[in-house]
C-alpha cells in the first residue's frame, strides 16, 4: 500500500512539474522564443522585440472541450492581447484573442518577412484552427496608418494606409483565407493558412505598388505558424 502510495506521489509531482518547453519546441528552434520558465500549467515565455506570453492552465476549458487549454496574455510594446489555446492529439486552436498591438508583433511572430511595419493594430479574432485535415480563421485585425521598412538593412521606407485584414471559416479539407484591404478598398495582399500550420502570403500588385519602397515587384512568402 505505501509503496503504491509512494510511487502515484512520484507519478503526480512528474506530471505537476511538466517543464514549460515542451510547448515551445519548434518555436525555440525557430528562435521566436527565448527565456521560458514554469510549467505548461503556468509559466511565461519572452519573445522576439521585447514581447512576452503568460499562461495559466484552465481545468474547467479542458474539461469541457476534452483538450489542455490555457488562457494567454501577451505584452509587449504597445501590445496587450488575452486569448484562449486549446491543444488536442492532432489540433490545435487559438480563441478570443482581442486587444491591441503594433506591426512590430508581426515581424516578432514572423522573422522570415523581408520587412517591418510599425503601425497600431486592434486585434478581434474569434477563432484559428489548424490540423485534423481542416484549417479554419474567423476574425479581423484592423491597422492605422504606418511604415515598413526593408528588414535587410538596405534603404527602402513605404507609408502604409489604414489597412483591414478580414478572414472566413473553411470547410474540412480546405486552407483558411484572408484578404488584406487598404483604406480605399483596394486588396493588396492574400494570406493562405493550410491545415499543417504553413502560411503563404501572397503580396498583389497593388500592395507592391504601396510597397515599392520596400519590396519593388509581387512577392509570395511562405513561413509557418
Amino acid at each position: 500500500m505505501f509503496t503504491l502510495l509512494g510511487v502515484g506521489a512520484y507519478i503526480l509531482s512528474l506530471i505537476a512539474t511538466l517543464p514549460a518547453e515542451l510547448l515551445f519546441e519548434d518555436a525555440e528552434e525557430d528562435a521566436l522564443v527565448g527565456t521560458v520558465t514554469g510549467t505548461v500549467w503556468s509559466g511565461e515565455a519572452s519573445m522576439n522585440g521585447g514581447h512576452g506570453l503568460r499562461w495559466t492552465w484552465s481545468p474547467l476549458e479542458s474539461l469541457r472541450y476534452l483538450a489542455f487549454s490555457i488562457d494567454f496574455d501577451m505584452t509587449g510594446p504597445e501590445t496587450e492581447l488575452k486569448g484562449e489555446a486549446r491543444w488536442r492529439p492532432n489540433s490545435f486552436e487559438l480563441r478570443e484573442v482581442r486587444g491591441r498591438s503594433t506591426g512590430a508583433l508581426l515581424s516578432a511572430l514572423f522573422p522570415q518577412l523581408p520587412l517591418t511595419c510599425d503601425f497600431p493594430m486592434q486585434v478581434d479574432v474569434g477563432r484559428i484552427v489548424l490540423g485534423e485535415g481542416s484549417a479554419a480563421v474567423e476574425g479581423e485585425i484592423r491597422s492605422d496608418r504606418g511604415l515598413c521598412l526593408n528588414r535587410g538593412g538596405t534603404a527602402g521606407t513605404s507609408v502604409m494606409p489604414p489597412l483591414l485584414a478580414q478572414s472566413a471559416s473553411t470547410v474540412a479539407g480546405s486552407t483558411g483565407s484572408i484578404s488584406i484591404v487598404s483604406s480605399v478598398r483596394e486588396r493588396i495582399a492574400s494570406i493562405k493558412v493550410t491545415p499543417n500550420g504553413e502560411l503563404s502570403i501572397k503580396v498583389l500588385p497593388r500592395g507592391a505598388a504601396l510597397l515599392s519602397g520596400v519590396v519593388g515587384s509581387d512577392l509570395t512568402i511562405t513561413t509557418k505558424l
